[in-house]
């Protein structure tokens, strides 16, 4: 008894000694690999005007899109046609994400499909992706299905510079950094304010580091492409309150669709 009463009073670890501190050498170091890791990101709103029905090469969200002649939808995994996301002009996008030449990029998903909210969906049969050369011959297509989502326009109207989340930058700073209470370095950023304020509005990312909700999730040889936010306005609901990520592998066409929420 004397013993686990000893225990309930164990003294609490010795604070850090000044050895441990992160030196001036280290905020620095620290800093600066903050600075290298910013990338370019593109936002994008939804609605707030008329869609232009004269020009069919825009951006778009939840159709109508542009297809090569005689080329139907793609078929999902229930059957079904999938339902067009985005139609996004490949200009919206920072420089290299897409191949040279590509004039658009379609997303397509299988909102039919009750398995759409899993972690890691299947192309082909949950999700497709058609990008399209500047020069092809496209027309309208027509979609015939009851999971439409609203026509509106999607205009990418906001730029700036993202910095990764903390799990995507913790192994490039020193480690009496990473293990300081201090992390206004970081958090207390013009760049992470900014994109938390362009977030709340604008649901479509293009480009930057994707902002995952429970924990980086990167696939291996893959570059991130686009993240899309739950959006009430266009009425597309990932899990709860959840965005999904589109990535492309390097090594091909291959690309990979993950989903991530609360």
């Amino acid at each position: 008894m004397r013993r686990l009463f000893r225990n309930l009073f164990v003294a609490p670890p010795p604070p850090p000694s000044p050895d441990d501190w992160p030196s001036a050498e280290d905020w620095e170091h620290a800093r600066q690999a903050l600075r290298d890791s910013l990338r370019p990101a593109t936002l994008g709103k939804i609605g707030g005007r008329r869609r232009d029905r004269d020009d069919a090469v825009v951006s778009r969200w939840g159709g109508p899109v542009l297809d090569t002649p005689g080329t139907p939808p793609p078929t999902g995994a229930s059957g079904q046609a999938m339902v067009p996301i985005v139609q996004i002009r490949a200009d919206a996008f920072p420089q290299g994400l897409l191949p040279p030449g590509t004039g658009l990029l379609a997303l397509w998903m299988d909102l039919a499909d009750p398995n759409t909210g899993i972690a890691d969906l299947l192309p082909g049969r949950q999700f497709a992706v058609r990008l399209h050369k500047a020069t092809d011959p496209l027309v309208t297509l027509g979609i015939s299905s009851a999971h439409t989502l609203p026509a509106l326009p999607l205009d990418f109207d906001l730029r700036l510079h993202q910095q990764p989340d903390w799990e995507d930058m913790a192994d490039r700073i020193p480690l009496a950094v990473a293990r300081s209470r201090d992390s206004r370095w970081f958090h207390d950023t013009p760049e992470a304010s900014a994109l938390w304020d362009a977030l709340a509005t604008h649901p479509v990312k293009l480009g930057g580091w994707p902002t995952w909700i429970q924990g980086s999730q990167n696939p291996d040889r893959a570059d991130f492409l686009l993240q899309i936010d739950t959006t009430p306005k266009g009425r597309l609901s990932v899990g709860d309150g959840g965005s999904l990520y589109l990535f492309r592998h390097r090594d091909g066409d291959g690309w990979t669709l993950r989903s991530d929420y609360h």
